[in-house]
């Protein structure tokens, strides 16, 4: 395959087939996208109706709520807390989904550039992080809540260790529906086939978690984690579906030679 060259103000950028790099005084700047990352979760069966209105008051005894809950049916009750929710002196049920993803850079299927290999990474820019939902991926039916995306340690099994750090939260979906709702990538992504592509709004200190375990990937792998809970009010569909997604990080990694 040809290559080419260019100048840029910014230094000098290789053109090659697997897309482009840039070199100046502080090294060598090289694209890098992850595995696409899937998630799927199944909540419930669907058919099991509406969650009926029950009264409560918090910490009442004997707990109207714990009625409510022994009544789902039986493939609900792993998912689903009915709980009392104090505002409304309602009983509610909350579905949590929560989908560590271990990621392990020395063994990916999209491997390391070789210079980053060789050489190691003297630093890590976040580019994007996109995600979309599979084609019919998303059978839930009732909205979802906003998703929360987490960066974590290895022994990390949730988001409420210690060492996670929030990268940020993905729009709400309504029931049924597989376009993603934040700020579309007009990059796309090419396994993702005619689904929509967005991008995950990034905070400072995500990015800057996920920077460092993919600097130091060769100590040791990361957590990428998806969070949610969603909720049914009186009578409001029971929390039931399926959700199919992916994620896939892309970065620009700095080697010096």
């Amino acid at each position: 395959m040809k290559r080419s060259l260019v100048v840029a103000s910014a230094g000098l950028l290789l053109w090659a087939a697997g897309g482009c790099n840039l070199i100046d005084s502080n090294g060598l700047h090289i694209g890098y996208s992850f595995d696409a990352q899937h998630y799927t979760e199944k909540v419930g069966d669907p058919g099991a109706g509406t969650l009926p209105s029950v009264a409560c008051s918090t910490g009442a005894m004997p707990d109207p709520c714990a009625a409510t809950q022994t009544a789902l049916p039986a493939s609900y009750a792993k998912d689903t807390k009915v709980s009392c929710d104090g505002a409304s002196g309602k009983c509610v049920a909350s579905t949590t989904v929560r989908l560590p993803q271990l990621i392990d850079l020395r063994s990916a299927q999209t491997a390391l550039p070789a210079d980053a290999v060789s050489f190691g990474i003297s630093a890590v820019a976040i580019d994007r992080i996109a995600y979309w939902v599979a084609a019919g991926g998303n059978t839930l039916n009732v909205a979802t809540p906003p998703f929360d995306l987490y960066v974590a340690a290895q022994a990390a099994m949730d988001e409420h260790d210690a060492s996670a750090v929030k990268l940020g939260s993905v729009a709400a979906l309504p029931a049924g529906s597989d376009a993603c709702g934040d700020t579309v990538d007009p990059k796309g992504d090419g396994t993702a086939g005619a689904q929509r592509v967005c991008d995950v709004p990034l905070t400072t200190a995500g990015q800057a978690a996920l920077e460092g375990y993919i600097k130091n990937y060769k100590t040791a792998p990361f957590n990428l984690i998806v969070a949610a809970t969603i909720s049914a009010k009186a009578g409001e569909p029971i929390p039931a579906g399926m959700l199919d997604f992916f994620v896939r990080p892309s970065v620009t990694l700095s080697i010096l030679k």
